[in-house]
Formats: structure tokens, C-alpha cells, sequence
């Protein structure tokens, strides 16, 4: 009984931190640090862009002190491996582009949380980013068995409490819980639709409740 209660608490939790239209706890990829650009033209050919992973409107007014996603492309194998930097002397326990990041001093709040950089080197055609949990993933298992597997972060001010973070776009990947969330020379309208739909990850918590 007593881990039940456990269970249905941290899934409360997680819905109380994430209100009509995902307001809080969003997770994307942009190319500028205020997470506002998801979508490009094509680079110059043979230089170097830069984009951001950014976590925006955390629900933690402490900040965070780590965090966990990870990152796939299309095509998958990129002409030369994108190039990762942490952000605030973290450090990666997994291997990029999986990422589950302590930190020694936790980040404080902000409206948008630069958490880390990629470098691509562009040489032509399209590409898409995109963004989904790390393997393996803090949810899905006790005590957050009732949350599936998604990107999230840990409190500033107490690691040990773990929040979910939603992608910026519900457009599916073709690849389970991972959605694109950045296009670059892409023949497409920009990603960016709220997450909610019945196709997402989030309909599961939902279906709890029913």
C-alpha cells in the first residue's frame, strides 16, 4: 500500500507541474539561448552552427542541478559528429548524444536554461533534431514507475526530486518518445506544436486518471 501511495503521489506531482498547454517544464533545441528560433535556412556550406539545447519555465524556483535527454538526428549518421558542450561544469555520466548531467552547483532560475551547445558542421541538405529520454531514462522506473521514459531535470535545491521536461513539438520522429524539435534547410512548417495530443507520451499519465 504504502508503494502505491508512492506512485500515485509522484504522478500527481507530475501533473500538478504541468498545466493546460505545457506552460512550465518544456525542453527543445533553438538556435539562439532565450529559446525562441526553431527552424532555419541552410547554413553556409562547410561552416560551423551552433544551436542550443534549452530548458524553458522550469517549475523549480531553485533551479536545477542536473538533467537528462537525448538527441537524434535525420539523417543519423551526420557527415562529421556534431560536438557537445555542457553548460555550468557539467558532467555527462552517459555518452553524447545521451545525456544524464550532474551538476556540481546547480543552475538558478531562469525563464530559459541553456543547458547545453551543439556544433554541426554543415556541408548540404536538410536536417532535423530531435529530442528524447536518455537510455537509461530516471523515469520509468521505481520511484517514478508511472511517468514513461522523457527527458527531465532534478531540483536545485534537492537532486533526489526529478521533474519530467516536455519537447517544444509533438511532430513524431518515427522513433518511440522522441520528437523533432529543430529544423534546419527543412521543406516543412517549423516544429513547435504543444505537446498534448493523444499521440504523446503524456496521454499514458492521463489514462491513469480515466
Amino acid at each position: 500500500m504504502k508503494r502505491t501511495l508512492t506512485l500515485l503521489a509522484a504522478t500527481v506531482l507530475v501533473m500538478s507541474l504541468a498545466p493546460a498547454a505545457f506552460a512550465t517544464d518544456g525542453i527543445g533545441v533553438y538556435a539562439d539561448e532565450a529559446g525562441t528560433i526553431n527552424c532555419g535556412p541552410a547554413p553556409t556550406p562547410y561552416t560551423i552552427t551552433t544551436l542550443f539545447v534549452v530548458a524553458k519555465n522550469i517549475s523549480s524556483t531553485s533551479g536545477l542541478s542536473g538533467w537528462e535527454c537525448a538527441v537524434i538526428y535525420d539523417p543519423p549518421s551526420l557527415p562529421v559528429p556534431p560536438t557537445y558542450t555542457l553548460r555550468n561544469g557539467g558532467l555527462n555520466v552517459l555518452t553524447a548524444p545521451n545525456f544524464q548531467v550532474g551538476m556540481a552547483v546547480a543552475m538558478p532560475y531562469a525563464p530559459a536554461l541553456t543547458l547545453a551547445s551543439i556544433d554541426i558542421l554543415y556541408f548540404s541538405g536538410s536536417i532535423k533534431v530531435g529530442l528524447g529520454p536518455c537510455t537509461p531514462s530516471s523515469f520509468g522506473r521505481f520511484p517514478y514507475e508511472s511517468v514513461p521514459p522523457a527527458p527531465g531535470f532534478a531540483e536545485g535545491d534537492n537532486p533526489g526530486v526529478l521533474h519530467p521536461l516536455f519537447t517544444s513539438s509533438n511532430t513524431p520522429s518515427g522513433t518511440a518518445s522522441f520528437y523533432w524539435v529543430y529544423y534546419m534547410n527543412v521543406a516543412e512548417p517549423c516544429p513547435g506544436s504543444p505537446v498534448g495530443t493523444e499521440e504523446n507520451s503524456w496521454s499514458s499519465v492521463k489514462n491513469l486518471f480515466k
